[in-house]
């Protein structure tokens, strides 16, 4: 079989397998978040990130051209130079969760996204969140791993292809934006 006709194959088969559902109710949350003032936080590592990063676009652009006030969402990797010095200063492992200390509050949501799910610097952020009231999501490949349990939400890929992973993950992160946008035009209504 052709190699690239194999992997959109194998893509298609874990799209077809998502739990629509649970990312209603995933994006009805952050709809929620930013209705009640509060805030997006997403945070990942390498394409993670990558994805993480492009939601903020997503969200933040998405709800000022809708009419809708500013919604703050922000991605952990982002910025650097904070990132370099949690990293540098404490731990790699803890740069996310540091960060959370300072930003997150109830009522606001974390989304987590993972290909393995046991990223160290992922599953702390997750207890950190948990412990402040937060509402955490994970986006999670290989099973799940450690990040998937500490989870008030996640929705788990049964695949241990990175790449594959990753592809369902922006596909889900751009289902939820979709999904958002749905609930904030109804809100105007």
């Amino acid at each position: 079989m052709n190699k690239t006709l194999e992997y959109l194959d194998e893509v298609r088969e874990l799209l077809d397998g998502l739990p629509y559902q649970k990312i209603d109710e995933m994006a009805d949350r952050i709809w929620e978040a930013c209705r009640d003032g509060g805030q997006l936080l997403l945070a990942g590592n390498g394409g993670s990130g990558a994805t993480a990063s492009h939601l903020v676009a997503d969200f933040q652009k998405g709800a000022l051209t809708h009419g809708q006030r500013g919604f703050r969402v922000f991605c952990l990797s982002d910025n650097i130079p904070l990132l370099t010095a949690w990293s540098n200063d404490d731990n790699y492992d803890r740069a996310f969760a540091q960060q959370l200390r300072s930003l997150a509050v109830p009522g606001d949501v974390v989304l987590l996204l993972s290909g393995s799910g046991n990223s160290p610097n992922v599953v702390h952020a997750a207890r950190e969140a948990r412990s402040l009231g937060v509402f955490v999501f994970g986006l999670v490949g290989f099973g799940g791993g450690a990040l998937a349990p500490l989870c008030d939400r996640s929705i788990v890929l049964d695949s241990r292809d990175m790449q594959q992973v990753e592809d369902v993950h922006m596909a889900i992160g751009h289902a939820l934006y979709r999904r958002f946008l749905h609930q904030m035009e109804n809100a105007d209504a």
